[in-house]
């Protein structure tokens, strides 16, 4: 497929080139050789202008630096990808935050008012996004909504993982949307899609509806049956004993579609589901897993293996084992 030179920025020891792909952006962004070990950090930008740009994140790759880790993440990617505009005073803001194992769609603000404005939007409900979840069960209902308060487990009792979020009375307003595409089953269980539509933006809301509904997303180390296997994820990282516990090394959650208001009309994007979740629909073996060395080690590089083929990125930073506070 023939490429054409679109546009070039540069900043200081920086340069990021864009390429126009039959219509299609491709970002490749670069960093200078003397700053530490290459980890290669991949994400597809779906549409752009002045104002915004709009990312198809894979997992694992984390949203904003968390715990003082030295790793690859979104934001350094966008700063590397956006360096004119960055050298020039702006500031890209991430409005639409994924956790590190969901991918999908991402809005990001180029500047202080995009943000603001974009933010008030979501604020005041006048955003719509859908997500794509594959879950353990066959639900009964066509559709159904859930509105249940959330709160962090730890408040109202002991709690082994301090983020994990629960169901409770004292929780704040949690509304989210379900419909049933389909079902089907196989050797490993049975399972559906589900179209969720979050009304309200709680942490972790769609994975804590669902288990609520006794439909755990494939995957889920939080929220699955056994939340030890979260621990025993953090304490030694991927095995063959968790493969077999959770199907999938990331939880099967997807943010495929985000419609906003933006110059007096409504602007739509969608993003298709990534291949290590499509494949394992359609053939549960074909799914490639990271081996335990691999998830355990310092570098990236073999967690985001896993991941379906986007735009690469590569950055000078050094990897790191995945992060408590940002699943």
């Amino acid at each position: 497929m023939a490429l054409s030179l679109g546009k070039c920025r540069s900043a200081v020891n920086h340069a990021a080139l864009i390429l126009l792909a039959h219509g299609v952006r491709v970002a490749l962004a670069c960093a200078p050789v003397n700053e530490g070990p290459e980890a290669i950090l991949e994400f597809g930008v779906i549409d752009e202008s002045d104002d915004f740009i709009v990312i198809a994140k894979p997992a694992p790759l984390i949203v904003h630096p968390s715990n003082g880790r030295d790793e690859p993440t979104l934001l350094c990617g966008l700063e590397e990808l956006l360096a004119f505009e960055v050298a020039n005073g702006k500031k890209p803001a991430i409005i639409t935050r994924l956790d590190r194992e969901t991918s999908g769609l991402v809005l990001v603000a180029k500047h202080t008012d995009a943000a603001r404005h974009l933010a008030m939007s979501l604020q005041f409900r006048d955003a719509e996004k859908e997500y794509i979840a594959l879950v353990h069960g066959r639900p009964e209902w066509m559709e159904v909504t859930v509105d249940q308060p959330i709160i962090r487990q730890g408040l109202i009792q002991p709690s082994a993982i301090w983020l994990k979020r629960t169901v409770h009375e004292s929780g704040r307003e949690s509304l989210t949307h379900f419909r049933l595409v389909r079902s089907w089953e196989n050797q490993l269980g049975v399972f559906s899609e589900i179209a969720c539509l979050p009304v309200t933006g709680r942490t972790h809301q769609i994975r804590v509806h669902l288990s609520h509904l006794g439909l755990p997303i494939v995957g889920d180390k939080i929220y699955g049956s056994d939340e030890t296997t979260f621990l025993d994820f953090i304490d030694h990282g991927w095995s063959d004993a968790l493969r077999t516990r959770m199907i999938l090394p990331r939880q099967a959650l997807h943010a495929a579609r985000l419609k906003i208001p933006w110059g007096g009309a409504m602007r739509e994007w969608h993003c298709p589901l990534p291949a290590d979740l499509s494949h394992w629909m359609n053939d549960p073996d074909a799914v490639s897993f990271p081996s335990q060395e691999s998830v355990g080690s310092p570098s990236i590089s073999a967690n985001l293996a896993i991941l379906s083929a986007h735009i690469p990125i590569a950055l000078s930073k050094a990897g790191t084992h995945l992060s408590i506070n940002s699943l």
